[in-house]
């Protein structure tokens, strides 16, 4: 996995820590959060794969003034890209609008999820 991560940082421009010795989880978090710059920042576990079913144009979310709401567009997936809400799933066609995405959504892109969280204006 140490190849793997060591090639994912030189394609996509990441910074990847190494460490000399062995970190708790909540010791390496803080590392990560100590160099981070913006608000994207992913941690793989010494446990974990490299997730390869998100690519750079699986989707995008885009905020639609008409209905004061956030949706999302499936673009270049292969390995799907849908909503799971209140225990349904929901798929994102490619082509279609987009599907309004809420608060408390679990965005399913490939085999990853992410939660979103919608702060009220």
């Amino acid at each position: 996995i140490a190849k793997e991560l060591a090639d994912a940082a030189r394609v996509h421009v990441v910074l990847l820590l190494r460490t000399e010795k062995f970190l708790a989880p909540n010791e390496a978090r803080n590392l990560g959060y100590s160099y981070a710059t913006s608000d994207h920042i992913a941690f793989v576990d010494n446990d974990d794969a490299v997730n390869q079913s998100v690519s750079r144009c699986h989707a995008h979310i885009a905020f639609d003034p008409a209905t004061s709401s956030y949706r999302i567009h499936r673009d270049g997936s292969s390995h799907g890209t849908g909503i799971l809400r209140a225990g349904a799933s929901i798929d994102v066609a490619r082509g279609s609008r987009g599907v309004r995405t809420l608060s408390g959504d679990e965005l399913l892109l490939g085999e990853a999820r992410i939660r979103v969280r919608i702060a009220e204006p």
